[in-house]
């Protein structure tokens, strides 16, 4: 379910000294601030996770970043300023021309000399190690961006276990964050503060030894167990309800109940004692509910749900929540847009596709082959693919796979099931040992849609696949729905490093690769991704230009041109809806169907069959005769010639048969001079073509 915030915290009151801040404390909120990154909190890599820059990588010793630009308007202390550097300390600076040096992590009270002016900080961490980085990423719309810079797999003073830990910034509120995401076996003992100069500052109760809150690092790698600390200038205001979410799921059932409820967080100094909840469907009449008695500290989360369940009419629904409260301060945090769709009963035919994480240099990977192979033998709905990316990469990674790795997965052999996070996993790219039931779950889910596929060779090395997307029911969120085109080509066999298998289990008794060697020569890298159709990683934003009616089909026709060196025998194009949308996280990335065709059942040099021709058929087939009947129908009296046709679209044979009047037709075709293989009977009417496939085996 797409979810459009437009709610932003602002948060209550604990000044230490005089300052132009005041300071909230959220602790144990279990979201991010707004509500905007709803990113996986990962190691930051080569090229950062899910679209983040790298602003400083590790360094032995305390460094200052180069100067870095904010994207948005932004004031600090009501002065505006348009850079900012930051330290492998914790600590960000808006005085980008300061000389004071980078800080140690050996952390104090604030103000302090060891800090430039305009300073905000979670000073007290160090960035030495391996996978350590400082990288940034801008969330949101205007004119409420956020401005993120994290602290990716820190370290405490002294290097002891890894945290993540972020500063932001946030336009037009000029409000500062400081998010505790993640800390695992990390004894923390931070300044969280700003320091306006030498004599004015505000920090957090606690300072110069806060600690983390978010001791489950080890597998809490998202937002909801996230504490954070806001920064505002000015006063803090002294009512303010913030609307975080709304429970509405994305599919509703045709003519049932659906309770509402959904979180609020007090941003406000005083005590939250009332409000009301107010919605709109697709435009209508508001929906008004009323909650008193209430008693929502400030800085903390409550929660409500509407009495009046919601029935819903079959159909795609725009839903606005709003909060209503006596003396509300801001108006910008109160709302949230959410879409749902209410299904008229139907499903297609639901199939799944499995996108194994795989690399050459992968020394487990031999075993994730044996589990996908289990799932090809035993599950019929699934079709499997090969990304080769996750851990490392080798001669056949393409960068789509690098774009799937970073947004699903930091490990290979992990598989996307549909690219759903299940229940229990952290991650979208989970672990071997739940791909068969996970992909045997996803095969009795329901769809609103079928995926057909029919082709043309069109030349030696160019194909068109056309695509029609037939819906059954109404498709929720269509709004994000991309449809994504896979060019697949099967047992893929090179020489080298960036081919031959790193076998981890060779000498290991009973294992199917027990005796294959280290590493593996000539192994055969299954179903791999060679390009896509799309030019995007993520699919055909343009695939859906409006919401799709019940029972029509959207079509489009992709020309994909293919690499002479790929074996076209053994390829297969792969369709699939998808959903994409930048801004979220890898949770919203689900496929909602999938299909596939084979290159040998691709049509050789056109698009349709004639019209004129009926009743085509051509037998025995598969032969291994020197002959086949050909048997067809004409309408109308045509001069026509029959033709035979290789998978590559040579002409082996050509006929021409003369003016031949309406009605039965019957031949012999003569194939002994053919080898094995694929071939395609061309009956040519006129100005229409009808083909058919036949396999010639010898």
């Amino acid at each position: 379910m797409k979810k459009i915030f437009t709610a932003l915290a602002i948060m209550a009151t604990a000044s230490v000294g005089y300052a132009q801040y005041y300071t909230q404390s959220y602790i144990s909120i279990n979201t991010n601030p707004g509500g905007l990154n709803t990113d996986v909190e990962q190691t930051s890599g080569v090229l950062g996770p899910q679209g983040w820059t790298i602003v400083q990588g590790t360094s032995s010793t305390p460094v200052w970043s180069a100067s870095q630009l904010i994207p948005f308007a932004f004031s600090f202390n009501g002065v505006t300023e348009t850079n900012y550097k930051v330290s492998t300390t914790g600590v960000l600076t808006f005085d980008v021309a300061s000389t004071v040096a980078a800080p140690s992590d050996a952390n104090v009270a604030i103000p302090s000399a060891l800090i430039p002016d305009k300073s905000v900080m979670a000073w007290g961490m160090n960035g030495n190690g391996p996978n350590d980085a400082i990288i940034s990423k801008t969330f949101g719309s205007a004119p409420y961006r956020q401005h993120w810079v994290m602290f990716s797999s820190y370290s405490a003073a002294g290097g002891t276990g890894w945290t993540y830990w972020s500063i932001m910034m946030e336009e037009t509120t000029n409000r500062l964050f400081v998010v505790d995401m993640r800390n695992y076996n990390t004894p923390l003992s931070l300044t969280v503060g700003v320091q306006v100069n030498g004599t004015t500052a505000t920090s957090v109760a606690g300072s110069p030894n806060v600690a983390g809150v978010n001791l489950n690092g080890g597998s809490a790698d998202g937002p909801d167990d996230n504490t954070y600390y806001e920064f505002g200038f000015g006063t803090q205001p002294t009512a303010d309800a913030e609307l975080t979410n709304v429970n509405l799921p994305a599919i509703l059932a045709n003519a049932s109940s659906t309770t509402i409820s959904g979180d609020i967080i007090n941003a406000g100094s005083s005590p939250l004692t009332a409000f009301d909840v107010k919605y709109t469907v697709n435009g209508g009449s508001a929906i008004t509910e009323s909650f008193t008695g209430q008693s929502i500290a400030s800085g903390t989360k409550g929660s409500f749900t509407l009495t009046n369940p919601f029935i819903g009419t079959p159909g795609n629904k725009d839903f606005v929540f709003w909060l209503e409260a006596a003396s509300d301060a801001r108006a910008f945090n109160d709302t949230l847009r959410t879409t749902a769709t209410v299904n008229a009963g139907g499903s297609g035919t639901k199939k799944v596709l499995v996108e194994e994480f795989t690399t050459a240099v992968c020394q487990f990977c031999p075993d994730g082959e044996v589990v996908v192979n289990q799932i090809r033998n035993t599950i019929p709905e699934a079709i499997t693919v090969g990304i080769h990316a996750g851990f490392g990469t080798d001669a056949m990674t393409i960068p789509a796979h690098s774009a799937y790795a970073a947004a699903f997965t930091t490990g290979a052999p992990t598989a996307a099931i549909d690219r759903k996070l299940f229940t229990g996993e952290t991650r979208v790219g989970h672990s071997r040992g739940n791909w068969v039931a996970n992909t045997a779950s996803q095969a009795n889910a329901l769809t609103p849609l079928d995926i057909t596929m029919v082709g043309a060779l069109t030349s030696a090395n160019t194909v068109d696949i056309t695509v029609d997307v037939d819906f059954v029911d109404f498709l929720p969120n269509w709004q994000d729905a991309n449809l994504t085109v896979f060019v697949v080509e099967d047992s893929v066999v090179g020489s080298g490093s960036g081919y031959n298998q790193i076998n981890a289990y060779q000498g290991q008794s009973g294992h199917p690769y027990g005796n294959a060697g280290n590493p593996i020569i000539g192994y055969p890298h299954r179903h791999v991704v060679r390009a896509l159709a799309t030019t995007s990683a993520w699919g055909d934003d343009t695939f859906f230009l409006s919401a799709p009616a019940l029972n029509s089909t959207i079509s489009k026709t992709y020309t994909i041109p293919l690499n002479p060196s790929w074996d076209q025998s053994k390829m297969e194009f792969i369709a699939f809806v998808n959903y994409y949308d930048a801004a979220t996280g890898e949770n919203a990335r689900e496929i909602v169907n999938v299909n596939k065709i084979n290159f040998t059942d691709l049509v050789v040099g056109v698009t349709k069959n004639s019209i004129n021709v009926t009743d085509f058929s051509v037998y025995p087939n598969p032969t291994n005769e020197s002959f086949v009947n050909v048997k067809f129908g004409l309408k109308e009296s045509e001069n026509v010639t029959v033709e035979v046709v290789s998978v590559l679209g040579e002409v082996v044979s050509s006929t021409n048969r003369g003016t031949l009047a309406a009605g039965e037709q019957k031949m012999r075709l003569d194939l002994g001079n053919l080898n094995s293989g694929i071939y395609f009977v061309k009956v040519i009417a006129g100005n229409e073509v009808s083909t058919q496939k036949v396999s010639v085996i010898k």
